[in-house]
C-alpha cells in the first residue's frame, strides 16, 4: 500500500469506479414509472411458416405476426403512398418519417389511432 491508499482508505484507482456508481445511485428517476406487462414472446418458430402463400398487394397485401402486436394499419398520406420510406425518428409522442420527397409528422399520442400533424 501506499501512502494516498492508506490516507484514504481506498486504492486511487477505484475512485472512478465508486464515482460512476454513486453518480448512478443519485440519478433522478421518475415518481412514478409506468410499465408495460411482458408480452408473451415466444422463441420458437411458428409451425407452419406463415410467409408462405401470403397474397400481394398495395394496401391490403397478406401479413404474418410473429411476437408483435399490431397497433394500427393507419394509411400513408398521398405523398407518401408508392415511395420508398427511408427515415424515421422518435421523440415523446411523435414519429417524424421522411423519404426522398420530404418528411411528415405522426402524433402517436394514441398508438391505435396515429394523426398526421405535418406532412
Amino acid at each position: 500500500m501506499n501512502r494516498k491508499t492508506l490516507r484514504t482508505g481506498l486504492c486511487p484507482s477505484w475512485l472512478p469506479v465508486l464515482a460512476l456508481v454513486g453518480a448512478t445511485a443519485c440519478a433522478s428517476s421518475p415518481a412514478t414509472m409506468d410499465v408495460a406487462p411482458s408480452p408473451v414472446m415466444s422463441t420458437a418458430r411458428p409451425t407452419p411458416d406463415p410467409r408462405i402463400g401470403l397474397r400481394a398487394g398495395m394496401m391490403d397485401a397478406g401479413e404474418a405476426v410473429w411476437n408483435l402486436r399490431v397497433l394500427s394499419k393507419t394509411q400513408p398520406s398521398k405523398e407518401f403512398i408508392g415511395v420508398t420510406n427511408s427515415d424515421m425518428a422518435f421523440t415523446g409522442n411523435y414519429v417524424f418519417q421522411g423519404n426522398y420527397n420530404g418528411y411528415q409528422v405522426w402524433d402517436i399520442s394514441n398508438p391505435s389511432a396515429p394523426v398526421l400533424t405535418k406532412g
